[in-house]
Protein backbone atom coordinates (compact mmCIF):
# COMPACT_ATOMS: atom_id res chain seq x y z
CA UNK A 1 0.00 0.00 0.00
CA UNK A 2 0.55 3.66 -0.87
CA UNK A 3 -0.29 6.88 -0.51
CA UNK A 4 -0.23 9.86 -3.15
CA UNK A 5 0.24 12.99 -2.69
CA UNK A 6 -3.42 13.80 -1.58
CA UNK A 7 -3.01 11.40 1.49
CA UNK A 8 -5.44 8.90 -0.23
CA UNK A 9 -4.53 5.38 0.16
CA UNK A 10 -3.09 3.06 -2.95
CA UNK A 11 -3.61 -0.31 -3.25
CA UNK A 12 -1.03 -1.56 -6.04
CA UNK A 13 -2.36 -4.53 -8.06
CA UNK A 14 0.34 -6.61 -9.83
CA UNK A 15 0.57 -5.63 -13.17
CA UNK A 16 -1.25 -9.04 -15.86
CA UNK A 17 2.64 -9.32 -16.81
CA UNK A 18 4.04 -9.93 -13.63
CA UNK A 19 4.41 -13.78 -13.16
CA UNK A 20 3.09 -14.59 -9.91
CA UNK A 21 5.43 -17.38 -8.15
CA UNK A 22 8.03 -16.57 -10.48
CA UNK A 23 11.27 -15.64 -8.99
CA UNK A 24 12.57 -12.28 -10.10
CA UNK A 25 16.08 -12.77 -11.46
CA UNK A 26 14.12 -14.97 -14.27
CA UNK A 27 15.38 -13.60 -17.39
CA UNK A 28 15.00 -16.45 -19.59
CA UNK A 29 12.77 -16.21 -22.68
CA UNK A 30 10.15 -18.69 -23.47
CA UNK A 31 11.62 -20.06 -26.31
CA UNK A 32 14.98 -20.83 -24.51
CA UNK A 33 12.98 -22.88 -21.62
CA UNK A 34 10.93 -24.69 -23.92
CA UNK A 35 14.23 -25.81 -25.71
CA UNK A 36 15.67 -27.29 -22.40
CA UNK A 37 12.09 -29.61 -22.60
CA UNK A 38 12.65 -31.07 -26.26
CA UNK A 39 12.84 -34.52 -25.92
CA UNK A 40 15.89 -34.53 -28.43
CA UNK A 41 18.40 -32.03 -29.10
CA UNK A 42 17.78 -29.84 -31.61
CA UNK A 43 19.13 -30.19 -35.30
CA UNK A 44 21.62 -28.23 -36.96
CA UNK A 45 21.95 -26.38 -40.59
CA UNK A 46 23.63 -29.32 -42.48
CA UNK A 47 21.06 -32.02 -41.76
CA UNK A 48 18.78 -29.34 -42.27
CA UNK A 49 20.45 -28.58 -45.76
CA UNK A 50 20.53 -31.76 -46.89
CA UNK A 51 16.85 -32.36 -46.24
CA UNK A 52 15.61 -29.09 -48.00
CA UNK A 53 17.79 -29.74 -50.83
CA UNK A 54 15.89 -33.58 -50.92
CA UNK A 55 12.11 -30.99 -51.07
CA UNK A 56 13.77 -29.22 -53.49
CA UNK A 57 14.53 -31.70 -55.86
CA UNK A 58 10.70 -33.37 -55.02
CA UNK A 59 9.25 -30.16 -56.04
CA UNK A 60 11.26 -29.39 -58.83
CA UNK A 61 10.47 -32.59 -60.63
CA UNK A 62 7.13 -32.17 -60.42
CA UNK A 63 8.13 -28.35 -61.06
CA UNK A 64 9.17 -30.07 -64.63
CA UNK A 65 6.47 -32.11 -64.85
CA UNK A 66 4.02 -28.94 -64.36
CA UNK A 67 6.00 -27.45 -66.82
CA UNK A 68 6.06 -29.66 -69.55
CA UNK A 69 1.74 -30.36 -69.50
CA UNK A 70 1.36 -26.81 -69.07
CA UNK A 71 3.92 -26.46 -72.80
CA UNK A 72 2.41 -29.66 -74.34
CA UNK A 73 -1.38 -28.10 -74.01
CA UNK A 74 -0.38 -24.49 -75.33
CA UNK A 75 1.43 -26.14 -78.32
CA UNK A 76 -1.60 -28.35 -78.88
CA UNK A 77 -3.52 -25.30 -79.62
CA UNK A 78 -5.64 -23.04 -78.02
CA UNK A 79 -9.45 -22.76 -76.79
CA UNK A 80 -9.67 -19.56 -79.10
CA UNK A 81 -7.85 -20.88 -82.15
CA UNK A 82 -5.32 -18.25 -81.73
CA UNK A 83 -2.04 -18.95 -82.51
CA UNK A 84 0.63 -18.37 -79.77
CA UNK A 85 4.48 -17.40 -81.04
CA UNK A 86 6.56 -20.17 -79.39
CA UNK A 87 8.39 -17.77 -76.91
CA UNK A 88 5.26 -16.29 -75.61
CA UNK A 89 4.07 -19.65 -75.28
CA UNK A 90 6.90 -20.62 -73.33
CA UNK A 91 6.88 -17.41 -71.01
CA UNK A 92 2.76 -18.17 -70.45
CA UNK A 93 4.05 -21.34 -69.68
CA UNK A 94 6.51 -20.72 -67.03
CA UNK A 95 4.02 -17.92 -65.64
CA UNK A 96 1.12 -20.45 -65.35
CA UNK A 97 3.66 -23.35 -63.45
CA UNK A 98 5.89 -20.54 -61.47
CA UNK A 99 2.01 -20.02 -59.69
CA UNK A 100 1.15 -23.18 -59.64
CA UNK A 101 4.76 -24.60 -58.04
CA UNK A 102 3.86 -21.80 -55.01
CA UNK A 103 0.47 -23.62 -54.66
CA UNK A 104 1.56 -26.89 -54.76
CA UNK A 105 4.98 -25.85 -52.44
CA UNK A 106 2.54 -24.37 -50.20
CA UNK A 107 0.24 -27.61 -50.03
CA UNK A 108 3.21 -29.78 -49.50
CA UNK A 109 5.00 -28.24 -46.67
CA UNK A 110 1.70 -27.21 -44.78
CA UNK A 111 0.53 -30.66 -45.38
CA UNK A 112 3.39 -32.76 -44.35
CA UNK A 113 4.80 -31.09 -41.71
CA UNK A 114 1.43 -29.70 -40.05
CA UNK A 115 0.37 -34.17 -40.59
CA UNK A 116 3.74 -35.55 -39.53
CA UNK A 117 6.32 -33.33 -38.93
CA UNK A 118 8.29 -34.91 -41.71
CA UNK A 119 8.39 -33.79 -45.45
CA UNK A 120 10.27 -36.45 -47.74
CA UNK A 121 13.80 -34.63 -47.15
CA UNK A 122 13.46 -35.13 -43.33
CA UNK A 123 11.90 -38.49 -43.70
CA UNK A 124 15.13 -39.41 -45.36
CA UNK A 125 17.37 -37.54 -42.71
CA UNK A 126 15.49 -38.53 -40.11
CA UNK A 127 14.25 -35.43 -38.68
CA UNK A 128 10.97 -34.17 -37.57
CA UNK A 129 9.50 -30.55 -36.49
CA UNK A 130 7.56 -29.83 -33.76
CA UNK A 131 6.46 -28.02 -30.51
CA UNK A 132 8.09 -26.57 -27.98
CA UNK A 133 6.12 -29.85 -26.11
CA UNK A 134 7.22 -32.48 -28.81
CA UNK A 135 3.92 -32.22 -30.11
CA UNK A 136 3.47 -32.21 -34.07
CA UNK A 137 3.15 -29.10 -35.17
CA UNK A 138 -0.49 -28.94 -37.02
CA UNK A 139 -1.80 -27.35 -40.08
CA UNK A 140 -2.28 -23.69 -38.97
CA UNK A 141 1.12 -23.93 -37.55
CA UNK A 142 2.29 -25.39 -40.47
CA UNK A 143 1.09 -22.82 -42.96
CA UNK A 144 2.88 -20.22 -40.32
CA UNK A 145 6.00 -21.96 -41.08
CA UNK A 146 5.64 -21.91 -45.01
CA UNK A 147 4.43 -18.15 -44.54
CA UNK A 148 8.43 -18.38 -42.30
CA UNK A 149 9.76 -19.75 -45.25
CA UNK A 150 9.09 -16.74 -47.83
CA UNK A 151 10.18 -14.43 -45.44
CA UNK A 152 13.48 -16.52 -44.89
CA UNK A 153 13.88 -17.04 -48.47
CA UNK A 154 13.10 -13.75 -49.61
CA UNK A 155 15.94 -11.92 -47.11
CA UNK A 156 18.65 -13.12 -49.17
CA UNK A 157 18.35 -16.94 -47.31
CA UNK A 158 19.58 -15.30 -44.09
CA UNK A 159 16.47 -16.57 -42.03
CA UNK A 160 17.34 -20.15 -43.35
CA UNK A 161 21.26 -19.37 -42.89
CA UNK A 162 20.49 -18.23 -38.80
CA UNK A 163 20.16 -21.83 -38.01
CA UNK A 164 23.88 -22.06 -38.22
CA UNK A 165 24.35 -19.01 -35.86
CA UNK A 166 21.23 -19.32 -33.73
CA UNK A 167 21.52 -21.26 -29.85
CA UNK A 168 18.40 -23.37 -30.45
CA UNK A 169 19.09 -23.97 -34.10
CA UNK A 170 16.07 -22.20 -35.18
CA UNK A 171 15.22 -20.40 -38.53
CA UNK A 172 13.65 -17.37 -38.81
CA UNK A 173 10.70 -19.71 -39.64
CA UNK A 174 10.82 -21.68 -36.59
CA UNK A 175 10.86 -18.21 -34.81
CA UNK A 176 7.90 -17.27 -36.15
CA UNK A 177 5.70 -20.53 -35.72
CA UNK A 178 7.72 -21.50 -32.42
CA UNK A 179 9.28 -24.95 -33.68
CA UNK A 180 11.89 -27.13 -33.60
CA UNK A 181 13.45 -29.44 -35.75
CA UNK A 182 14.84 -33.13 -33.67
CA UNK A 183 15.99 -36.51 -34.74
CA UNK A 184 13.74 -39.21 -34.41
Amino acid sequence: MMTNDFNHTIIESPSPFTQVGRDESFTSTALSVAASDLAAEPVGFAVRGLAYIIDRFVLTFVGILFLTVAIAALKTGSYFHIEIPPIQRFTIALVITYSAMLFIKMSYYTFFHGATGQTVGKMVCGIKVVTAHNETIGYRRAFLRWIGYLISSLALYLGFLWVAIDRNKQGWHDKIAKTYVIRI
